[in-house]
């Protein structure tokens, strides 16, 4: 097992709306990020700058480009509009694979499918969709199961 000096560590709560996580880098460097619990993040798209380059409105907390191959959605319908090429948050870009069928501004999601926990894990560590997650020593919690329980929703359940 690899020590901690070499691990990421990550310490994830998942709520009905927002998941949030504390993060630890190998290096000591500390971070705090909340995602959407739907496992997506949310963007405007301005205007258009380019083929397929789009101006863009968001507040993602990661600094590198990890958006590859996320999927893009329009938020009013959720209809799917392609895929990401890259994204370059400090310019404010967002670069398609097709161009997107869309009247602009517009409201939009990207996602990969995975869920809000692999999702902080990924914008923590700066993973891309391409590479494997690094070594993390993970601990999650959810605050969705814990309120169920104590406001007695869901399905009965019995320990014996």
């Amino acid at each position: 097992m690899k020590s901690n000096k070499n691990s990421w560590q990550l310490w994830i709560d998942t709520g009905g709306t927002f998941t949030d996580a504390i993060a630890i880098s190998p290096a000591g460097d500390f971070l705090r990020l909340k995602v959407l619990s739907t496992g997506c993040l949310r963007a405007q798209l301005e205007a258009e700058e380019g083929d397929c380059c789009y101006r863009l409105s968001a507040r993602w907390p990661v600094a590198g480009d990890i958006f590859g191959g996320y999927a893009i959605r329009l938020l009013s319908s959720m209809a799917p509009l392609g895929e990401v090429a890259r994204v370059d948050l400090a310019a404010g870009l967002l670069y398609s694979r097709q161009p997107l069928a869309v009247s602009l501004p517009a409201f939009i999601e990207l996602t990969a499918g995975e869920e809000a926990p692999v999702l902080a894990a990924r914008l923590a560590t700066a993973t891309p969709l391409s590479a494997p997650l690094p070594h993390i020593r993970l601990r999650l919690g959810s605050t969705k199961g814990t309120n169920a329980l104590l406001e007695r929703k869901g399905s009965p359940v019995l320990l014996y």
